[in-house]
């Protein structure tokens, strides 16, 4: 896990955006530029300083230019995309027990996969004031380590312990044992792309979980058995290999990974995953930071079209008000499709990404 933030991250309240990330957005849309700089005036109950990954840019899908700063995730409201000019480090934010993150995300418009409760999100600072309950969490670089990390921590509650080698040995023999039909062809795939036939799937789970970001460099472990991390630093569009990072998204970027590590975490004293660099997958390298909330049940439908029918779901929500405390959210018309509360500026994206669906213009753009 990564290290706590400093006490001086935690007493830094008034916070500017750096000079760079301001000058940086003034050619585009005065839509962009001005979520950057608002962002610095909306309080969160974590008094942690936050840097904008998002930004509201209107029709910045059909603007080539912006298009070059931003792009757009799957499932993300209309109107809303995440940005390429990004740190890549961890932000401080992450990662702090009982905090308020600014959240987004767009459930289907038929029902979603229900092989798991709870609900999933985009950390969205700099495109939503929905702010969402973080609980206790726990922090992963993607999917892979996330795995290896809950089967650290079932041995752990169970008195034992894990090294990180011990730990992919075991999420390898899980896969091991459905290697089959579309899994046994994305390690194929992998192996394939990467020039590696003869790699094991220890090998291929190990790579994924030091990270697909920034130099990767000698063997994945120490002689402790410890994981030896990708030094992702700077600019978060800044790949060091894009063959490898595009070749381990087919898994690190599959909800094949997600079924092994979420039972696990589920039944921990745990609330939330936070997923700090997880590629959107299929072989795109394209990274976000990915929140799961471990707390659902089997009929809470991940994509969240059963969560209005649950009142301690909408009780996590607050609504970030410009220069404001963050105020009690009541559910806008679109909550059963785009968590978003009433009278909120998110509220509109979530309503347009409905009308894209009630036209029939795609559920992927949204």
């Amino acid at each position: 896990m990564m290290a706590e933030p400093s006490a001086k991250d935690v007493q830094m309240t008034d916070w500017r955006p750096p000079h760079a990330l301001i000058i940086n957005w003034l050619p585009l849309s005065f839509h962009i530029w001005q979520v950057c700089v608002r962002s610095d005036t909306w309080t969160t109950t974590s008094a942690i300083p936050m840097t904008a990954v998002c930004a509201d840019c209107g029709e910045c899908a059909r603007a080539a230019t912006v298009r070059d700063h931003t792009w757009h995730p799957f499932r993300l409201p209309v109107g809303l995309n995440y940005l390429r000019d990004r740190p890549c480090g961890r932000d401080p934010a992450l990662g702090v027990d009982d905090s308020y993150l600014p959240v987004t995300h767009v459930g289907g418009p038929n029902r979603g996969p229900t092989d798991s409760g709870g609900v999933w999100f985009y950390y969205a600072e700099g495109c939503s004031d929905l702010l969402w309950h973080m609980g206790r969490p726990i922090l992963a670089r993607n999917r892979a380590h996330a795995s290896v990390i809950a089967e650290q921590r079932d041995a752990a509650a169970s008195g034992g312990a894990l090294t990180d080698r011990d730990a992919v040995a075991r999420v390898a023999a899980w896969m091991r044992a459905r290697e089959v039909g579309r899994y046994k062809t994305i390690l194929r795939a992998i192996r394939a792309r990467l020039r590696t036939p003869n790699a094991t799937v220890e090998d291929i789970v190990a790579d994924a979980a030091r990270g697909l970001y920034g130099p990767c460099t000698g063997e994945h472990f120490t002689r402790a058995g410890k994981l030896r991390p990708c030094h992702c630093e700077g600019n978060a569009t800044r790949i060091a290999s894009k063959n490898r990072a595009r070749a381990l998204t087919l898994l690190v970027g599959d909800k094949f990974l997600s079924l092994h590590a979420e039972p696990i975490l589920r039944r921990l004293p745990l609330d939330t995953l936070q997923l700090h660099r997880q590629p959107q997958g299929g072989g795109n390298a394209a990274w976000t930071t990915e929140i799961w909330d471990l707390r659902g049940s089997p009929a809470l439908s991940r994509h969240l079209e059963n969560a209005t029918a649950h009142p301690e779901v909408v009780a996590r929500a607050r609504w970030r008000r410009s220069g404001q405390e963050p105020a009690t959210c009541t559910p806008d018309a679109v909550w059963h499709t785009c968590f978003a509360c009433a009278g909120s500026e998110l509220a509109p994206h979530c309503a347009r990404t409905e009308e894209w669906y009630r036209l029939g213009r795609g559920a992927g753009r949204g």
